[in-house]
């Protein structure tokens, strides 16, 4: 199975059958010949998790689990080459000063935002986690790096098979990981993303024309709040929505927003607006819906209903403000229509998250 190039021979257990690769794991020297592992006999007391990857190639599907054993069974052999391809990328970092990592020391946002290199002149940003690392190789983002756990190199085997070619791929102990980002990391996996030039008032222009709908997000300074939203148009607004942040926002690309969001705030385009935001939205072709509490103001029902008959046709922006001070007083002068969620009486507000996914909900097809 994995680095069959590397162990296979009938002095090393190892039998080749049409279709499959059979292996018959012995106490052989598994790690010769395999780039960054270190010699390394089966069962030696400790042996790093490369070395314990590689020791797994006696490994068999059983019951069509990834689950491997050391006697009989047979895998397919593309999936132990994919697994020797991306092992034998896999670079391994001792020194948690190493500078080739440096954009995942401690996990400074602000240095991040700022330039690092000349692949990544606007900065960069940093994902958390299988699913959120995902997001990032299938959006529009450059993928600058990625860093994985020695002991998750095979059970990401898939997912690090789809890594560009030009990002490499970097892999420590546990131990050096927490030194490197100052914490204990349980996900296993990151991965470094390369930020794009902030879009300009052209850019903005061709955004807003090519979306079917928008976000507007005024004010807002929680990141768990920005990445709930970027979740939530994602999931309840109609393909090929973006979002549009005012100024004072918070960055969307933050490494918690991006978490929060499970990956959406790489997948949802956005852009971060000038002072004149709802005249560009007007401009654009939306009629902008304003979300307030305010007792006059149109109830969210009655609002759909607008939308399905004397607006029909009309692309949405729906305008959400902080929570406590909500949207600017100008803001909601210059919306079309004032919407409000009908609730209890002597209820504060919603959570502006919260708030937000019932009008998505009601006021937009997310077919």
């Amino acid at each position: 199975m994995v680095l069959a190039r590397q162990i296979w021979g009938k002095e090393h257990g190892l039998v080749r059958r049409r279709g499959s690769t059979r292996i018959q794991c012995t106490a052989q020297h598994i790690g010769d010949g395999v780039p960054g592992c270190p010699t390394s006999r089966i069962g030696v007391r400790g042996e790093s998790g490369l070395e314990k990857t590689v020791r797994s190639a006696g490994a068999s599907l059983k019951d069509e689990h990834r689950r491997f054993h050391f006697r009989g069974g047979s895998v397919p052999s593309s999936h132990g080459f994919q697994i020797a391809s991306h092992m034998s990328r896999a670079i391994a970092i001792s020194d948690s000063a190493d500078a080739r990592v440096r954009e995942y020391f401690r996990l400074k946002e602000g240095d991040l935002g700022r330039g690092i290199d000349a692949r990544s002149p606007h900065g960069c940003f940093i994902c958390e986690g299988h699913f959120v690392v995902e997001h990032l190789l299938q959006s529009t983002f450059d993928c600058r790096s990625v860093l994985v756990a020695d002991t998750k190199l095979e059970s990401l085997a898939p997912l690090l098979s789809r890594v560009p070619g030009d990002a490499p791929i970097y892999t420590m102990s546990e131990r050096v990981m927490t030194e490197l980002l100052g914490l204990r990391f349980h996900r296993g996996i990151l991965a470094a993303g390369a930020r794009k030039a902030p879009l300009d008032e052209t850019g903005r222009r061709v955004l807003l024309e090519q979306s079917s709908a928008v976000i507007f997000l005024e004010g807002l300074t929680n990141v768990d709040n920005v990445g709930g939203i970027f979740r939530c148009a994602s999931a309840l607004c109609p393909a090929g929505s973006a979002v549009a942040l005012s100024p004072g926002c918070c960055d969307p690309l933050y490494r918690k927003s991006i978490r929060v969001s499970m990956g959406h705030a790489l997948r949802v385009p956005f852009a971060a607006m000038g002072e004149n935001a709802i005249d560009e939205l007007g401009r654009a072709g939306f009629v902008t819906i304003a979300l307030t509490p305010s007792a006059d103001s149109m109830d969210l029902q009655s609002c759909a209903r607008e939308l399905n008959t004397r607006l029909k046709g009309r692309k949405v922006a729906l305008l959400l403000g902080a929570e406590g001070p909500g949207l600017m007083p100008d803001t909601l002068r210059q919306a079309e229509i004032r919407c409000r969620i009908p609730q209890r009486p002597g209820v504060d507000s919603l959570n502006v998250m919260v708030a937000g996914a019932i009008a998505m909900s009601a006021l937009f097809n997310p077919a």
